[in-house]
């Protein structure tokens, strides 16, 4: 049988009806953080019925806020034409996504994964600059068009703004294990001289060197094993180079390359490409298994601050040059266009800071709605 339940996929979506419910569900995760007390939790928040449960999360106002965000689908036009004057002032985000940007062929299928604010800038930035006939798939969108980041609405956005939607099924056969994309940048807690990455589980160590068992639990691979091995290019990005970042090796393997050179590629039925790497200090690349080289420094870095803050060795041509300056023009979308209420830099802060950060991003977005 089939029921009818309005709502029913709360706190999570139902685009283009109603959007996740971002607030109850880090409420949720607060009610269950405690094991002793989440059947408590669950028992009051659920209540007797559907209707009880609706109540008990926000009602009617709370269904209204929800639609209403799933309406806030905000496109951004192409630019009648590209300014390339390069901008005085900008900070490591605007130098960063302009970066990742730059590694987007024109032409290149990008794959919209976790909502990772850093990444989505540069693709969307990528399709209004450099590559505009780049093909963006995301959450069920094909070739979605350029639109606005949103905690409550980038799924909204990108599926109404796309030429044509299909299921994660598809999206899975035709992109991700036919090895037809080219481009689905992926960060980690650890990434080692092979372009392995870890998102499992890291090693802990207190001032004494003792070792604790459980260590810290990440939040998991998701699709980034795929996304390193199968895609084109291994594009990553840090915003906080550091050793502890970059390691020798990684303590868990949550995903690798497998085969690094384009005869090894090739060889497996895999499309050739390098492994790129953009951090708050630099670009840097891998052709060759291990072997790093440094393809620009940003402004201000020096060459000893990429080797010293780096676990393994990384070549730093004597004439290295510094990274391409964004424009005013990247700076303008990226501000008042692509990300106006700053979600990125939620990329360059401590866990403990974001986590104090976000739910003021995400109420001031719910207050807008």
């Amino acid at each position: 049988m089939v029921i009818e339940q309005p709502f029913g996929a709360t706190p999570t979506s139902c685009v283009p009806y109603y959007s996740a419910y971002q607030l109850q569900l880090m409420r949720d995760v607060g009610g269950l953080r405690d094991p002793d007390k989440a059947a408590e939790y669950i028992s009051k928040l659920i209540g007797k019925s559907e209707e009880e449960f609706q109540e008990n999360i926000g009602g009617e106002a709370a269904k209204k806020k929800l639609m209403a965000l799933a309406k806030k689908t905000d496109r951004i036009e192409m630019p009648a034409e590209l300014d390339e004057t390069p901008a005085e002032e900008y900070d490591a985000s605007h130098e960063m996504v302009a970066s990742i940007a730059r590694l987007i062929d024109d032409g290149d299928l990008c794959i919209l994964g976790s909502f990772t604010p850093l990444a989505y800038c540069a693709y969307i930035l990528a399709k209004l600059t450099n590559a505009p006939n780049s093909i963006v798939v995301g959450y069920s969108g094909v070739d979605a068009q350029p639109f606005q980041l949103s905690f409550h609405s980038s799924e909204a956005a990108c599926i109404e703004n796309a030429m044509q939607l299909w299921s994660m099924t598809e999206c899975i056969n035709s992109n991700h294990l036919a090895s037809k994309a080219d481009v689905e940048a992926v960060s980690s807690g650890e990434f080692d001289k092979e372009g392995n990455i870890n998102l499992s589980w890291l090693k802990i160590v207190d001032k004494e060197g003792n070792v604790n068992p459980r260590g810290l639990r990440l939040p998991g691979g998701a699709g980034a094993p795929c996304a390193i091995k199968m895609h084109r290019k291994e594009v990553a990005y840090f915003a906080r180079h550091s050793r502890r970042v970059f390691v020798d090796k990684v303590n868990y393997v949550t995903g690798s390359r497998l085969y690094i050179s384009d005869e090894e590629r090739e060889k497996a039925g895999l499309r050739p490409g390098p492994v790129l790497v953009v951090t708050n200090l630099c670009v840097m690349e891998m052709r060759q298994r291990g072997k790093w080289k440094v393809l620009s420094l940003h402004k201000g870095v020096k060459a000893e601050d990429v080797i010293e803050n780096t676990g393994f060795p990384v070549e730093v041509p004597k004439d290295c040059p510094m990274t391409e300056p964004p424009t005013r023009q990247v700076v303008d979308l990226l501000n008042n266009h692509i990300d106006p209420n700053g979600t990125r830099y939620l990329d360059f802060i401590s866990a403990k800071e974001a986590a104090k950060e976000l739910p003021a991003k995400l109420q001031r977005e719910w207050d807008e709605a």
